[in-house]
């Protein structure tokens, strides 16, 4: 069993990629990228603040494959 059917089985709800990752897979609706920019921009500036960092996750915004290349 490759990674890829490993990753789409039943128990796995969800595979998450950075943008830097080039993806060309069609038919996996598992499968999202995050974009990664927005969120160490806000990392950094809450650091840089010295304020609370456990928000960062739910602000990072989730693309399909097939949307991150139709941006490109």
């Amino acid at each position: 069993m490759n990674a890829r059917e490993k990753l789409s089985l039943p128990a796995v709800r969800e595979v998450l990629v950075t943008g830097s990752v080039d993806v060309h897979e069609e038919n996996w609706p598992e499968l999202r990228t995050v974009a990664i920019a927005p969120l160490l921009a806000s990392a950094l500036e809450r650091l840089a603040a010295d304020r609370p960092r456990g928000e960062l996750h739910s602000k990072s915004q989730r693309r399909t494959a097939a949307q991150a290349r139709e941006e490109i």
